[in-house]
């Protein structure tokens, strides 16, 4: 009886043994994947990190023996299989990177800008005051919504606004009110009072804790399609080169900087006009260069047209011109051409717009600021060559633009990187799968 119950006591000895030596060496390859992991994604590439603010390893620069120097010695041979996974490059991976990249920069960034748009008020050949700029502007916007805008569309369409400009306003004013909140990304709901009334105690640590969850709430807002949209546009153009790399403002020559302020003119020979490549989708810089350019020549040709045809005296001028040149051209061939002098006059039109455009890109290549709508009362409407590639960027297909972006980068810098890791090994039949992945 004695032996039968040691036998049975051996037994669950053994079982428990057995068990816990199981337990104990499954918790073994656990950590020593975990090491394995964490290793790996700690030989992130710094010059990604520092230059673009993305996380990404190259696989050749993971050590594989952690694992095995992780374990104990007798399962120092143990076999394990490291995969990457998350390419950089993948459209979703990217985004998410640059959209954590920027989310907090871009409201900094467009406040930067608009600092930059008023100081650009103030210095100049005079300054000018508040009261006169405040009415400058407000005569500039009632002159321009009033008279302008109204002859350039009755000009170009033929009245065809006129007949819609009412329903149009109606409808456009009702969306704008319905989707104001989703538009910024802020919630309606989202309460800010205690973070903007009352500054916190910067001596009493609750007061600061408290303080920051609400600062990380208010930045932790659901962005809308529209501010993602602008986060990588803005990316876009803080990390890479365009055929701009200084701008005038204030009086001084300023060279442009990347998010991070380091210096464009600092870039290698290499790595030029990249913008205008993401832009066309053409690896050649200079045919993509020029394909902005061409594309931007039309634009400001257009509104140089809109601003001439809405101009009474101009165009009296114009047309003054063009009958003479109808009148000489039928005398000259004796009546064998006759070309009517409403379209020499818009030919005239056309061709002082088209030099006005080249003459505007040039100076924006020079990185000059260009008054949006030609004439005096424009002055206050400056861009400069990186808003109109703004507007070429944000007017790009999102994905599109996440494909040149990787695209880019990895003539850049080369990979492929990774942004996951996933560990796999066997365990007495069992397969024990661990992953692990950059934020």
């Amino acid at each position: 009886m004695m032996a039968l119950i040691l036998s049975a006591l051996l037994l669950v000895f053994s079982l428990f043994l057995q068990a816990g030596l199981y337990r104990s060496a499954q918790a073994d390859l656990t950590r020593a994947m975990s090491a394995q992991i964490q290793t790996g994604l700690a030989a992130y590439d710094l010059n990604l990190l520092s230059d673009f603010g993305l996380w990404g390893y190259r696989l050749d620069r993971i050590d594989p023996l952690v694992f095995q120097h992780s374990l104990p010695g007798h399962m120092k041979r143990h076999p394990m299989i490291l995969l990457p996974g998350n390419p950089l490059t993948d459209e979703t991976v990217l985004e998410t990177q640059i959209l954590s990249y920027m989310k907090a920069r871009l409201p900094v960034i467009y406040v930067d800008h608009l600092f930059s748009q008023l100081d650009s008020l103030s210095t100049g050949s005079q300054a000018v005051s508040q009261e006169h700029t405040i009415h400058h502007v407000s005569g500039w916007l009632a002159g321009f919504s009033g008279n302008s805008a109204r002859s350039a569309a009755s000009s170009l369409t033929n009245g065809l606004f006129s007949q819609v400009e009412e329903v149009a306003a109606v409808q456009l004013d009702q969306i704008y009110r319905e989707n104001a909140a989703a538009l910024t990304g802020i919630h309606q709901d989202q309460e800010l009072s205690s973070l903007l009334t009352m500054m916190p105690d910067f001596f009493d640590p609750a007061s600061l804790a408290i303080a920051a969850d609400e600062f990380d709430q208010f930045l932790n807002f659901s962005t809308p399609l529209l501010y993602e949209k602008a986060c990588v546009a803005e990316y876009v153009l803080g990390q890479f080169s365009c055929a701009v790399l200084t701008e005038k403002k204030g009086g001084y020559t300023q060279p442009v900087r990347t998010i991070n302020g380091r210096q464009m003119l600092g870039f290698p020979d290499d790595r030029i006009l990249e913008v205008e490549q993401m832009i066309t989708g053409v690896n050649n810089p200079r045919l993509a260069a020029k394909i902005v350019q061409g594309v931007l020549v039309s634009l400001r040709t257009v509104i140089h047209l809109a601003d001439l045809i809405t101009d009474k005296s101009q165009m009296q001028i114009i047309r003054g011109t063009a009958a003479a040149i109808s009148t000489a051209l039928a005398a000259i061939t004796a009546g064998s051409v006759i070309i009517e002098p409403e379209t020499v006059a818009w030919l005239l039109a056309v061709a002082r717009s088209l030099k006005n455009g080249w003459s505007d890109v040039n100076s924006l290549l020079n990185g000059n600021a260009v008054s949006f709508w030609p004439g005096d009362q424009a002055a206050l409407v400056n861009l400069y060559y990186a808003d109109y590639l703004r507007l070429f960027l944000l007017a790009l297909p999102r994905p599109l633009l996440l494909n040149q972006i990787g695209r880019q980068l990895e003539t850049i810098i080369p990979g492929p990187f990774f942004t996951a890791i996933e560990i796999r090994t066997n365990w007495r039949s069992q397969e024990l799968v661990l992953k692990g992945q950059y934020p």
